[in-house]
Parts: C-alpha cells; sequence; structure tokens
C-alpha cells in the first residue's frame, strides 16, 4: 500500500557530489575529440554513485532482501570456485561475468532512498542533453570519427539520458514536444543504430497526452526514425553481407558454443567460469584485446558484447531471468507505472542485444536515480 511519505531525510551531500561529477567530467569530456573523455569516467562514476549509495543506506527493503540475498550468495559461491580453478581466468575475468549480480547487491540497497528530486532529474536532463548535443556537434565537425560521445561510445552513454526521459514521464500528464525533440535529435546525431531503435520503441509506449494528435505525432517520429535507422544500417553496412556485421558473427559464434548444450545448461549456463572453445576464440580474434590469453585463444563471454549472449553463456536463462525480475520488482516497489517499467525493461533488451546494457555504468546510474528518486511516496513498512 502506498501511503504519503511522513520521515524526510536531507541528502543535500549526495545530490552535491553528484551533480559536482556530472559537471566536471562533462567540462573535461570538451577537452578532446580524439578520444570521449581524458578521464576515466566510467570508473568515477561507479565510485561516486557507488558511495552515494552507502552513504545513504540505513536498511534494506524487504522486497528487495531476497534478490540481494541470492546474489551475495552466488558471488560468494564464484568466488570459493575462483580460488580452485586452475585456469587463466583472471579476477578481471570473474568480475566482468558476475557484475550483474555486484549490481542489483548495490541497486537492493538504493530502493526506497529518496535522494532526488523530480527538478533535480529533470534538469540533469536537460544538461545532459545540453552537453552531448553540443560535443557531438563539435565532434562531427572536428573529431576524427563518425561516433561521437561525452563519457564513453555513445550506444552505452544513451541509456543514461534515455532513462531520465522515462522517469520524468511517470510524473507528467503531458509530455513537453521540445524534450522528445531534443532526444531524438541527439540519437540521430550519435550514429547508434541501437540508440536510434531504443527511441522509437520507448516512443511507443509513451502517451504524449495530446489526444487528439496521438496517432499523427507517432506517425511523424516514425517517418523520421525509420528511414534514419535504414539509412544509417546501410551506410554502416557499406560494402560487407549481412554475415560479416560484427553483431552476427558474434551470435553465430554463441549458436555454435551452445549448440550441445543440453535442458539444464539452458537453464543455468556453463560451469563458472567456461571460456570459449578455441573454434570459436580464433573467430572473434580480431577482439584479442578482450581475450584473456590471445596467444593460446583463450577468451570469455565478454567477447560477445552483447548482455544477453553474455548472460545465457555464463549464467543462463535463469540468470537473465532473475536480473529482469529485479529490474521490473525494485521499479514497481518504487511506484513506477507498468509503461515505465516496460520502456525501461526494452532499454535494457535491446541495448543488450548489442552491448552491455545491465552491465553498463550508464544503466546502472539510471536505476540509481530511478530507485532514489523522491516520489513522495513510500511502502507501508517499507515492505
Amino acid at each position: 500500500m502506498l501511503v504519503k511519505s511522513k520521515n524526510r531525510v536531507d541528502y543535500g551531500l549526495q545530490r552535491v557530489i553528484v551533480i559536482l561529477f556530472l559537471l566536471v567530467l562533462s567540462f573535461t569530456s570538451f577537452f578532446t575529440y580524439l578520444e570521449y573523455n581524458p578521464l576515466p569516467s566510467k570508473a568515477i562514476f561507479e565510485v561516486v554513485f557507488l558511495f552515494v549509495i552507502l552513504i545513504s543506506f540505513n536498511r534494506i527493503n524487504k522486497s528487495a532482501l531476497i534478490y540481494a540475498s541470492l546474489s551475495l550468495l552466488y558471488l560468494l559461491y564464484a568466488v570459493y570456485i575462483f580460488e580452485f580453478k586452475e585456469d587463466v581466468a583472471s579476477l578481471k575475468d570473474y568480475f566482468i561475468a558476475f557484475k550483474p549480480f555486484v549490481y542489483i547487491l548495490i541497486l537492493s540497497m538504493a530502493i526506497g532512498k529518496r535522494v532526488f528530486s523530480q527538478s533535480d532529474i529533470r534538469r540533469a536532463f536537460y544538461f545532459l542533453c545540453f552537453v552531448f548535443l553540443v560535443k557531438y556537434i563539435f565532434w562531427l565537425i572536428i573529431g576524427n570519427t563518425t561516433r561521437p560521445g561525452v563519457f564513453t561510445e555513445n550506444n552505452f552513454e544513451l541509456m543514461l539520458p534515455m532513462m531520465l526521459f522515462v522517469s520524468l514521464l511517470d510524473n507528467k500528464k503531458r509530455v513537453g514536444l521540445f524534450r522528445i525533440f531534443l532526444l531524438g535529435t541527439i540519437c540521430l546525431l550519435s550514429g547508434s543504430r541501437s540508440g536510434l531503435i531504443v527511441f522509437l520503441v520507448v516512443m511507443y509506449f509513451t502517451n504524449f497526452g495530446y489526444e487528439r494528435i496521438e496517432k499523427y505525432l507517432k506517425v511523424i517520429l516514425l517517418s523520421i526514425f525509420v528511414p534514419a535507422i535504414m539509412g544509417l544500417f546501410i551506410y554502416r553496412l557499406g560494402s560487407m553481407s549481412i554475415e560479416e556485421i560484427d553483431r552476427v558473427v558474434f551470435l553465430s559464434v554463441f549458436v555454435s558454443e551452445i549448440s550441445s548444450w543440453n535442458f539444464v545448461e539452458f537453464l543455468f549456463g556453463n560451469p563458472i567460469l567456461t571460456n570459449l572453445s578455441i573454434e570459436g576464440a580464433n573467430r572473434l580474434s580480431y577482439y584479442y584485446l578482450l581475450f584473456s590469453d590471445p596467444e593460446q585463444s583463450i577468451a570469455y563471454s565478454v567477447v560477445f558484447h552483447s548482455f544477453i549472449l553474455r548472460m545465457i553463456f555464463d549464467h543462463g536463462l535463469m540468470g537473465l531471468i532473475f536480473v529482469l525480475f529485479f529490474v521490473f520488482n525494485s521499479l514497481s516497489k518504487s511506484g513506477y507505472s507498468i509503461n515505465t517499467i516496460l520502456s525501461i525493461i526494452c532499454i535494457m533488451l535491446l541495448n543488450g542485444l548489442s552491448v552491455s546494457s545491465f552491465s553498463s555504468v550508464f544503466f546502472f546510474m539510471g536505476m540509481v536515480i530511478l530507485l532514489m528518486q523522491d516520489r513522495g511516496l513510500t511502502h507501508r513498512a517499507n515492505s
């Protein structure tokens, strides 16, 4: 049952920390157009948001306790196995494979902590959109590639303004058309196919609040973005065949790797931590920088790039479903509408077809802000 929150805690310090680092890392990004940011922005953001959660934490939400407990047990089991594993898998390999469960453990501590106001999120959204817009334009004019970025590759960082946009939708009866135009323009400038597709899907779940012209608005968006996606796909394809597209190659190798799986393996994935076959690793040798041992062709699931493929390979369908249930349940307990929750899950899954999605610090940041938004509501008995 939802009731009005009575006890308010001042989280001014947390807001100041987040604002400060957003400002600093946005500012430093304009010093270079050969790389995304001269500072290690992803690592900094992870530390900052982890610190914000820790200094806000007092007790864990009861509904999140089961997810946190299961994640912790799974992580402890992985550490136990790591002690006895005699291959070249490094601690980094393990951390990447189990990072989603680390994030679940951390995010469980964020539920119910009312740190960010709606106005905080609105200002953050417009600030990020302004920074992305200006940097992307400058990059396309003077940069050395056609894929601009502020903090990192744009198919990662675009998740953050997308999630803030969705969060703001949940609190308004009518969507500002300028907000849609701004986000759509950034997605077009980014040159990210996944970003454009995610934008279209989010618009599909969006109720604009303009009853008479609702359908016309969506038709206009489709008429702009569908040709843009097709044109971008053709441009990026160049002289390659469909079979040569990197994501198609990843999928092909993945299918080959799991072709001999039984039912239990489909449910729970490979034993901890299983590397690709020599044949599979050789087919992906172009990405040798992601290998644990390039000379011996030893590579782990990170080489698939796609969050969905990595989750199924390492943790099976049950691992992927566990993450989906956590996202759904945590947002539901935070009071978000079903449309908002479905939009966030779509962002996660569509981005996860291409890159790291839930395992990315930018999805993590978005989830922290959504779960720690002060919506003026709480659940009775913190349940």
